[in-house]
């Protein structure tokens, strides 16, 4: 349960690097810190898994790679509410802008 939840979480704060703009269209790659904030987190999420000691003292096991397919979709659909969200909230925008 725990990779679903923070794969969720960092692709939430992918997908809200920027408030109205579609991540699509964001470039990732200029906000180093980001970039880097979420590449420490899976590191230590994988680290966590999978060396031993480590997840024997967290009490954690490997996941296979159906289950890690099956976190990423889920973690996915967090990014596809975020995009509908965006849109809505841009298409109200201006809409009022032009009313």
């Amino acid at each position: 349960m725990l990779s679903p939840v923070k794969n969720g979480g960092i692709t939430q704060t992918l997908a809200c690097s920027s408030e109205r703009r579609s991540i699509f269209s964001v470039d990732i790659l200029r906000n180093r810190f980001l970039l880097l904030s979420v590449l420490a987190a899976q590191t230590i999420h994988i680290s966590a898994m999978y060396v031993p000691w480590l997840s024997r003292t967290l009490g954690l096991s490997p996941i296979t790679p159906l289950e890690w397919g099956l976190s990423m979709l889920i973690a996915s659909s967090l990014v596809l509410v975020t995009e509908v969200d965006k849109f809505v909230s841009r298409r109200r925008r201006d809409r009022s802008s032009h009313a």
